[in-house]
């Protein structure tokens, strides 16, 4: 609301973000923000990671993801998930950190106290797990 106080280009806006095409819209539509209303406050940087993080698991066919303090869960459909190649190689380069719960999760066990630290590993391990 102090950001874009009208609520009408605020929506479209919203609406904007949730339906960009891929990361380089994402960016773009940042640059226009910063051009039209100013630097972006903490809550509508936010939103972008958000939405950079949906694109992000969107390509590997994701459908939730979970992060907290003690580390990132990824939910995928039974059908239609990561390149199962990925997955071994991924939970094969730190068993103790990587594991699987049931055929539809992968768990990365690791101390992420701040929400910088878990952006920037959720969006690594998605980029791991992204299709060629």
């Amino acid at each position: 609301e102090d950001y874009v106080s009208d609520v009408h280009t605020r929506l479209v806006l919203y609406k904007r973000i949730s339906e960009a095409a891929d990361i380089r819209e994402l960016d773009e539509l940042k640059v226009e923000l910063i051009d039209r209303f100013g630097l972006l406050p903490q809550q509508t940087e936010r939103l972008f990671d958000a939405a950079r993080l949906r694109q992000l698991g969107q390509q590997c066919g994701l459908k939730k993801l979970e992060a907290g303090p003690t580390g990132i869960r990824l939910i995928f459909p039974l059908q239609n998930g990561p390149d199962p190649a990925k997955v071994v190689k991924l939970i094969q380069s730190d068993p103790r950190r990587y594991r699987m719960d049931g055929p539809d999760k992968i768990t990365l066990d690791c101390d992420l106290p701040d929400y910088e630290q878990r952006v920037t590993t959720a969006q690594t391990l998605l980029r791991q797990l992204q299709a060629d």
